[in-house]
């Protein structure tokens, strides 16, 4: 748990380093879901889940702020950082379809696959339209007020790392594993950073919430 005593800025850092194990896996899973469906025989359907995807976030981001506003941040930051295991969920079973002989009971319906990448998609657009409104307002009320712009610097200066980590982890681990190896760590990427979601979850913040929609 996150100690009363941490400073402001050691639980940005905290907060940055947790999105970045989380978005090293989501990142890199969204630059090849589309290719890596494609080479399983489940041709389009990673393009369609993208479409879902960005339209459930699009759709949800208008109201955001309400749902925040019910939760609170630190309470909305770990909610909507769950879903994001779903992802690599599907990924994990669509994979295994052609890593095992004989394949998992599910895999003779390819129907079941398609319906249910589509619908994790759908529910992580909801869960990160959440998770990016609750983000800015989580450290606006964290940081001093004059130390505002230097808090989300920092914030996004480690954030943008899991952009470049989670294009060079597919080029080292497919050397080395198939898809249904490469969604597991994935999958574990995710769950570490859920894991240190749960601690922000029990943050108190002193100052009022400021969305008041």
């Amino acid at each position: 748990m996150i100690g009363k005593n941490w400073s402001p800025f050691s639980k940005l850092i905290y907060l940055a380093i947790t999105f970045f194990f989380l978005f090293t896996a989501f990142n890199s899973v969204q630059n090849l879901v589309s290719q890596i469906y494609e080479q399983n025989g489940y041709e389009n359907l990673g393009r369609i889940a993208l479409t879902t995807f960005n339209l459930a976030c699009f759709l949800v981001s208008f109201v955001a702020a309400r749902i925040i506003k019910k939760l609170g941040h630190t309470q909305s930051l770990f909610i909507s950082s769950v879903p994001f295991l779903l992802v690599f969920i599907a990924g994990i079973g669509m994979s295994a379809c052609n890593n095992f002989k004989p394949a998992p009971f599910y895999c003779a319906d390819r129907s079941f696959i398609k319906q249910f990448n589509i619908v994790s998609y759908t529910l992580v657009g909801v869960s990160s339209a959440v998770l990016w409104t609750a983000q800015p307002g989580y450290i606006t009320q964290l940081a001093p007020k004059k130390e505002q712009g230097s808090y989300f610097g920092t914030f996004f200066s480690i954030l943008q790392n899991s952009y470049i980590i989670g294009s060079l982890l597919p080029s080292i681990l497919f050397r080395f594993t198939s898809a249904f190896a490469y969604f597991i760590i994935m999958f574990s990427f995710a769950t570490v950073a859920i894991g240190f979601f749960s601690p922000v979850s029990y943050t108190h913040l002193t100052l009022p919430t400021i969305y008041s929609v």
